[in-house]
């Protein structure tokens, strides 16, 4: 991350937060914000920072997923996992009924 892209914390943080909502007519409604330098402000979801070691291949083609879908890596990881654990999910209640 470059010196532009450094996080802002503390009271700073919270007048940025504060003007950017009055600017876009957001004030009241809650939520987090990662506030950076640079004016720009996105929701927080419920993430967390990782790093994945995959083979040369694998970075290939999560790189040709993620230009199909328009995304990065980590969201084609994030819809590969889910759809995974979706199968999973059905896999396990066809093994219940079938007990």
């Amino acid at each position: 991350m470059g010196s532009a892209a450094r996080l802002v914390r503390g009271d700073q943080q919270k007048q940025i937060v504060k003007r950017i909502e009055g600017m876009a007519g957001i004030a009241g409604r809650g939520g987090r914000y990662s506030v950076w330098e640079g004016n720009t402000v996105s929701r927080q979801k419920n993430m967390r920072r990782i790093s994945v070691l995959v083979t040369a291949q694998t970075a290939h083609n999560l790189g040709r997923l993620a230009a199909m879908d328009g995304g990065n890596e980590g969201r084609v990881i994030d819809k590969l996992v889910r759809d995974r654990m979706v199968m999973l999910k059905e896999a396990e209640r066809m093994v219940r009924r079938h007990e």
